[in-house]
């Protein structure tokens, strides 16, 4: 599993992918995030996974305060936690992202924002 960034390789991606419990809990908690990050848009950082597992994405932009635009959250499937936190302390966010799951578990959405 990796993150994208949205440019010229785009039309090589498969999709979906998922990120599942065994070697994805917490892959990417934290990963911009504790207050350091200076990341104003991730609206081009591509999350492609539509199945997620447990705290994959937790904390992953938490207090990045200079952040106004959010990347797009295509995952179906949630486990618990796994957005839980994710942009909590982004006080800069001008919109927040669409929320499509269908499959819910326990705090997925917790202290999101």
């Amino acid at each position: 599993m990796s993150l994208l960034y949205n440019d010229d390789f785009n039309d090589k991606l498969t999709l979906p992918t998922p990120i599942t419990t065994g070697y994805g809990a917490g892959i990417f908690a934290y990963l911009f995030g504790k207050g350091n990050c200076k990341i104003i848009s991730a609206i081009d950082l591509k999350l492609p996974a539509t199945t997620l597992s447990g705290q994959c994405y937790r904390g992953m932009f938490y207090s990045c305060a200079s952040l106004i635009a959010t990347p797009e959250l295509p995952a179906t499937t949630l486990i618990n936690s796994c957005y839980d936190t994710m942009f909590a302390g982004c006080t800069n966010l001008t919109t927040a992202p669409e929320l499509p799951a269908t499959t819910l578990a326990n705090w997925c959405y917790g202290s999101m924002f």
